[in-house]
């Protein structure tokens, strides 16, 4: 599937819960419940059989109430739609004791820009470069001969 020039922009979002830790792709729309054919499943009696859904809206990730019983929060406000901008910690069916469900954006990658090879640079006329396999390390000079030392007359 080729993602359109919208989707490749929007970073995907990493989503942590107990027993599930995922990163989604920007694209289709990701269910969250106890349900096991939710995307993200999460076994908690708190937490609805389809409690929530992440998906994209105007470009940008939001995690929605999907008509849960017990609902979702952040701090003790409970809220029906959130848009995630950074990293986002919400507890999913009360705003102490909830299942935590974190979401974090991950940029998205960026091409690798390839340069071009680069030149060597010129030499003035006349002069050429020594190859590195023709250079060889200075031999080590040779001792010099030590006069010998008298002792005594």
């Amino acid at each position: 599937m080729e993602q359109s020039l919208s989707e490749a922009s929007v970073p995907q979002l990493e989503v942590r819960a107990p027993g599930s830790d995922r990163v989604l792709r920007p694209g289709p729309a990701y269910t969250i419940g106890r349900d096991l054919d939710c995307d993200i499943v999460i076994a908690n009696l708190r937490v609805s059989r389809r409690h929530a859904v992440l998906r994209l809206e105007s470009g940008h990730w939001v995690l929605a109430d999907d008509g849960s019983t017990n609902g979702i929060y952040v701090g003790d406000l409970r809220v029906d739609r959130i848009e995630i901008t950074g990293e986002c910690l919400v507890r999913l069916g009360h705003p102490v004791v909830g299942v935590q469900l974190r979401c974090t954006l991950i940029a998205p990658e960026r091409p690798t820009t390839i340069m071009p090879a680069q030149a060597a640079p010129t030499l003035p006329p006349g002069v050429t470069r020594l190859a590195a396999a023709r250079t060889r390390p200075a031999p080590p000079a040779e001792p010099r001969p030590v006069p010998p030392t008298h002792i005594g007359r």
